[in-house]
């Protein structure tokens, strides 16, 4: 098996497996997405048929208690027309639509009830095979269909029957065509009817428990039904992982085929290759098969024959050219004591070349030696007058700093005094500033006092306006004392006359004539209030026309004060103008003087920078002239371990020169 598969390419293989790893997982993916579909498709039908029986069971219980309802009123309003005064046709008539109501109720539960143990009692209908396969997984013990089953059986076998017949009973009784009872004895009937309708009652409340049994049945399936339970977990959990396991198991097989046709050649190439790298030159690839990876193995087994051939034949190469290479060193040996007349034996096969290049670096270098030496001697008399002239340097830059010293000496006196110029110009600018503060103080003063004028004179105005116009309401309050006076001696004139009368009647009017004398007191006493309403009001009149004058020659006061606190006004305006343009122009002269301050500040900084800088400028120039001098004794040194070279003359560096050119022209 494996042999025929290392005749397929790799590509192929990889390729192959990919794609059953691929394929299965597709499959699987389209099994689950069948399954969870059927499942989704099932427990939506299950929900559907449990919502409707749910919702049918609920219908009919609202139809029982509907039922019973109407039956009850319907008993009221027979008796309510024929045991009293009350006789009303449309009582009769709403009485028959009643019973209509109660008899198509009892036609229409009695269908929905057999229809309902068709199509919805769990434990017997194939309309409810799933949801009962989803209640059993989810409890295989519960009991809800053996309780929904027990009390349908008693509802469509005894208790809805035996309901019926006493339902359809009453109604007989309570109809006047078929119980003449009714119209002629009415006590009777309502008796016999009573009864049977408290029989009829005990049955309802029996149905309706067992119906409440089948209502709680069925919402108990709708919850089952709609809630994620074992049912639906287990299956999914199930099938998933059984996906999952198949799905791993190819994709194990497909990693076992891979690691034992590609990965195991691949690491027995790696090894090979480090034995390789270790230096065993005569172990060789297994070759298996026709693909990739053989192909590899031969390329490499052909490439080690190749590197065998060539390390052997570059030992032979390797020892010749040892052999030159001791003979070379031999040849130049005396370079490396000094001795620069040696050459290399161009004649060698192999380092012809390079024996060539080392007799032109000699020749170069015994040129270099021979130039170093004269520039040498140059640099070494040249350092003697440079360091004649670095001392005469040095001297003039001494006298330089004492000048300088000097100069900056006087530039920090003329800064001194121009600070203390700066001193009073400031204390000066103080001055004025303060001065201008206390102008502005006295002009803001001026302005608030012209401004409180203006508001008591408006006030003023204000005042005698309503001074003006009390004195008009006073006058009203004269003139209404006047008329009350008027009225007051009208009242007690009526009163003497109503005296008058009562006194000419007879002595039964004596309760008038008390009402008369009271007349007349209060007539009197009106008229000596309004007199004395009157003083006080002329008095009044005579005091706010006294306040008016007053205050009329206090508005005009006022009027002269505000224009001649204008006046005062202007002038401390004018004062104050004068007095900030003095300040602006103290402030800019002590401005002036801070810049020129400042100015002969930075020139004595300046100064003594250029000092400072004189006086690194000669250490420095010291500094060189040592360094002068001592590379002067350098050169010196230099010139005599030049001479220790031992060179060829000019005509011999030519000749050799024009050798090397030859040789290795001829060697090319």
């Amino acid at each position: 098996m494996l042999k025929s598969l290392y005749t397929i390419p790799i590509g192929r293989r990889v390729f192959a497996a990919f794609a059953l790893t691929t394929a299965f997982a597709v499959v699987a993916i389209g099994l689950l997405s069948m399954y969870y579909f059927q499942a989704l498709v099932a427990r939506d039908q299950a929900v559907k048929i449990s919502f409707n029986a749910q919702q049918t069971a609920n219908v009919q219980q609202v139809n029982l208690q509907r039922m019973n309802a109407l039956l009850r009123t319907r008993l009221a309003q027979v008796f309510a027309t024929t045991g009293g005064p009350l006789h009303d046709p449309s009582l009769a008539a709403s009485g028959g639509l009643i019973a209509i109501d109660i008899l198509t109720r009892e036609v229409d539960f009695g269908q929905t009830l057999v229809s309902y143990q068709q199509n919805y009692e769990l434990s017997t209908s194939s309309a409810m095979s799933g949801v009962r396969s989803i209640v059993l997984s989810d409890d295989p013990n519960s009991g809800i269909g053996a309780q929904q089953q027990a009390a349908l059986t008693a509802v469509a076998k005894s208790e809805w029957p035996r309901y019926r017949s006493l339902q359809d009973q009453v109604l007989h009784l309570l109809d006047p065509t078929t119980n003449p009872t009714l119209i002629t004895n009415p006590g009777a009937a309502y008796a016999q009817a009573y009864g049977l309708l408290f029989q009829d009652n005990a049955i309802f409340l029996n149905l309706t428990n067992d119906w409440q049994t089948v209502v709680d049945s069925s919402s108990s399936i709708g919850e089952i039904v709609t809630n994620v339970g074992p049912s639906q977990v287990q299956p999914v959990f199930i099938s998933t992982s059984l996906a999952l396991l198949f799905t791993l198991l190819v994709i194990v097989l497909a990693g076992i085929a891979v690691n034992l046709t590609i990965t195991r050649p691949l690491r027995q190439l790696v090894i090979l290759t480090r034995r390789i790298a270790k230096g065993e030159n005569q172990v060789r690839a297994q070759v298996r098969g026709r693909d990739e990876i053989a192909q590899v193995a031969l390329s490499m087994n052909g490439m080690l024959d190749h590197i065998v051939k060539l390390i052997e034949e570059s030992e032979g190469q390797r020892a010749q050219l040892q052999f030159q290479v001791e003979q070379l060193a031999h040849n130049v040996s005396g370079v490396g004591q000094g001795d620069l007349r040696a050459r290399a034996d161009v004649s060698l096969p192999d380092l012809g070349a390079l024996a060539h290049s080392f007799n032109y670096m000699i020749g170069a270098f015994s040129s270099l030696i021979r130039r170093v030496k004269s520039v040498a001697y140059e640099v070494a008399s040249s350092m003697a007058q440079m360091s004649q002239s670095m001392s005469q340097l040095v001297a003039s830059a001494g006298q330089q700093i004492v000048q300088i010293k000097e100069a900056s000496a006087e530039v920090q006196r003329m800064a001194s005094e121009n600070s203390r110029v700066a001193e009073r110009a400031s204390a000066l600018s103080t001055v004025a500033i303060e001065a201008r503060q206390a102008a502005k103080e006295g002009e803001v003063a001026v302005h608030q006092t012209v401004s409180g004028v203006g508001k008591i004179n408006t006030t003023i105005r204000d005042t005698a306006q309503k001074v003006q116009s009390l004195q008009t309401h006073s006058s009203s309050i004269n003139e209404i004392s006047s008329i009350m006076g008027g009225i007051a001696q009208k009242t007690q004139r009526l009163a003497l006359d109503a005296a008058i009368q009562v006194n000419m009647a007879s002595a039964s009017n004596s309760g008038f004539a008390k009402v008369v004398d009271e007349i007349r007191i209060l007539a009197e006493q009106a008229k000596n209030e309004s007199v004395r309403i009157g003083a006080l009001a002329r008095t009044v009149i005579q005091e706010i026309t006294d306040v008016q004058r007053a205050t009329l020659t206090t508005v005009i006061e006022m009027e002269s004060m505000s224009k001649l606190t204008s006046k005062t006004g202007g002038a401390l305006e004018s004062t104050f103008l004068a007095v900030q343009r003095q300040a602006d122009e103290i402030q800019e002269i002590t401005q002036i003087a801070a810049i020129q301050v400042q100015s002969s500040q930075r020139v004595v900084a300046v100064m003594q920078r250029v000092s400072q800088a004189t006086h690194h400028s000669s250490m420095v120039t010291e500094s060189v002239s040592t360094q002068v001098k001592r590379q002067g004794q350098l050169l010196v040194q230099l010139h005599s371990s030049v001479e220790a070279f031992k060179v060829s003359s000019e005509q011999q560096h030519a000749r050799d020169s024009a050798r090397y050119v030859i040789g290795s022209g001829s060697s090319q």
